[in-house]
């Protein structure tokens, strides 16, 4: 791709302060450099943008976009199209899609085509502006040769460009533009990644603090939230949750029986407010696996995960639930038979009551809506008598010692996760984590530890192979932090071409394959290398020679290989029964690497 077009393209970015801008090519094919925009995006809660050089790079990225939209992700996405006038007359061009836009309406809010320069600077304005109001979603952008950014092109003096959308993600200082450090292999190439608009110490902040959506005079809380996906590039009507409404969730939250919360990825912004809502109702907030870390793992009212039969008999018999940011997707739920009233909140209003009926839906930013909720709740239960005065009511201290028991119930209840593994996992350093299902169950994820909220990257709707990784190189890109990416062997080999660029991070990166993870409908029963006295039960998939698993073959070749990549490969001990093989930086010379 065009050098000189790309740094044309960063200075038009980099007032927006997007949390990465990776371009598909070399290094990393389009696939992955999807998945590290995703990672990247998921672990700030900011845009990240993804630049694809032709409509073949396109069509590589599409199932990466698929996943970002169910998942909510933001993501900008420039496609480089061909002239205006071919664009306009549909005519077909070597290495492009026929019809781009039409192709990727399915899996993004918005795409639009750009023929001149000076449009530009307002779509992009559009763009960034959009995804701090509505629901994340990918946006495509695809421009004509006419319009492609140089170099020395300076967004048009008086235009809204930059600054304005740029506050909007303000929860943290700006960081500054990052530059590869000197030695780094990435800096320089063409075609390669570009450096990461945010600083490697950034942490990404939290985008949820500069967003509109604040209380206002007319008693109207929550961000404007219309639909995610009109095509006509204009703003859906603004939809504020009004004071009756919280007036409402209030009182019946007070006044209920068996309250409980379940928080998702979609309150990031807003752990403090849910804290102090759970607190003053004593109610249990059940996290999902995006909303892990909203709360502490050890905080009394924390409840991770919602799939233990405790958890679920306790929900199922909730008379009021307030339902904070995720849709109870089947996907990583199953079917819960919610019997109480049901109140949403949401930003998106179409997800609203997706996936079970609701009694209320409130479509708002999680951070406002639950701050005023908060206050509400406080000002409800300080009145004289508190909420016992109401027939049916329990109040906060009952409330707390019921959760207790809840809990004492969570760690009787029979571990769908053998002992050494769960025990294995309670050990590791927490980490930003990114994780593809094939590789990790989701009981499995619930047991990972997390530093807090947006540290847990799992795409539990349409996770492939692959991902892992690359998200994980992102996230760490974007936040400076330590990250982990636990992959199966067959998502090892679909993200190789990251490894060359691990050992060159400022921040630690390892990687967790799990050997015995195997294909659906091939049998297991392979021993690892065909080597007796390794873990019980540790196995790996039937090669097409037969003898030798997926898994053997991958832990024999990065015995071998690991140090050509600056990396180190640990296996789980001959008695262990852990079957990951951890894969990180090698230790400078003279300090052990440790293992399992």
């Amino acid at each position: 791709m065009d050098r000189f077009w790309e740094q044309g393209l960063i200075s038009r970015l980099r007032p927006y302060e997007p949390a990465l801008v990776v371009t598909a090519g070399e290094p990393l094919p389009a696939p992955l450099a999807a998945a590290a925009a995703d990672g990247a995006a998921r672990a700030t809660g900011r845009p990240a943008v993804l630049v694809a050089g032709s409509g073949a790079e396109l069509n590589g990225m599409l199932p990466a976009l698929a996943v970002a939209d169910a998942d909510s992700v933001p993501l900008v996405v420039l496609v480089r199209g061909g002239t205006a006038a071919d664009l306009e007359a549909g005519r077909e061009r070597a290495g492009a899609l026929p019809d781009t836009l039409r192709l990727t309406e399915p899996v993004t809010g918005w795409n639009t085509r750009v023929d001149r320069p000076e449009d530009l600077d307002l779509v992009l304005e559009a763009a960034f502006t959009d995804l701090a109001r509505r629901r994340p979603r990918p946006l495509l952008i695809e421009l004509a040769v006419e319009a492609l950014p140089r170099l020395t092109a300076v967004p048009p003096s008086g235009t809204a460009s930059g600054p304005a959308a740029a506050r909007r993600w303000a929860g943290a200082p700006g960081p500054a533009v990052g530059e590869e450090p000197t030695g780094d292999p990435a800096a320089g190439l063409a075609g390669g990644l570009l450096a990461g608009l945010s600083g490697p110490g950034d942490g990404g902040g939290d985008p949820a603090g500069g967003r509109a959506g604040q209380t206002g005079a007319d008693g109207a809380y929550g961000d404007p939230a219309g639909p995610g996906g009109r095509r006509d590039g204009t703003a859906g009507p603004e939809t504020f949750v009004d004071r009756r409404w919280i007036d409402q969730v209030a009182a019946a939250l007070v006044r209920g029986r068996q309250p409980a919360i379940i928080a998702g990825g979609g309150a990031a912004g807003a752990a403090e407010s849910l804290r102090r809502l759970a607190e003053t109702l004593g109610a249990p907030v059940f996290l999902t696996l995006a909303g892990r870390g909203l709360l502490p793992a050890e905080h009394p009212l924390a409840v991770e995960g919602l799939g233990a039969a405790p958890a679920r008999r306790w929900l199922e018999e909730a008379d009021v639930l307030l339902v904070v940011g995720t849709t109870l997707s089947p996907a990583e739920h199953g079917d819960l038979q919610l019997k109480g009233r049901v109140v949403h909140i949401d930003r998106d209003a179409e997800r609203l009551g997706r996936n079970t009926p609701v009694w209320l839906a409130l479509p708002g930013d999680a951070a406002p809506v639950l701050a005023a909720l908060a206050r509400r709740v406080e000002a409800e239960q300080a009145r004289p008598g508190g909420p016992e005065v109401y027939l049916g009511a329990t109040g906060p201290e009952q409330r707390r010692r019921e959760v207790a028991r809840l809990k004492d119930d969570l760690a009787a209840a029979p571990q769908m996760v053998p002992e050494a593994i769960a025990a294995w996992f309670a050990g590791l350093e927490p980490r930003l984590t990114a994780a593809e299902p094939g590789a990790l169950s989701v009981v499995e994820a619930n047991l990972l530890p997390v530093p807090g909220p947006r540290s847990l990257l799992v795409p539990v709707r349409l996770g492939q192979p692959g991902y892992a990784i690359p998200a994980a190189w992102g996230a760490v890109r974007a936040t400076g932090r330590p990250a982990r990416a636990i992959t199966s062997p067959a998502g090892l080999l679909a993200a190789a071409a990251v490894l060359p660029w691990i050992a060159s991070l400022g921040a630690g990166l390892e990687i967790l394959v799990r050997l015995d993870a195997g294909d659906e409908g091939e049998e297991p029963g392979v021993p690892l290398d065909g080597r007796p006295g390794l873990p019980g039960g540790v196995t790996g998939l039937p090669g097409a020679g037969g003898g030798q698993g997926l898994g053997s073959a991958v832990a024999a070749f990065f015995r071998r290989a690991a140090g050509a990549f600056r990396l180190e490969w640990d296996e789980p001990g001959p008695r262990g029964a852990v079957p990951f093989a951890r894969l990180r930086p090698a230790e400078p010379a003279g300090q052990g690497a440790g293992g399992f």
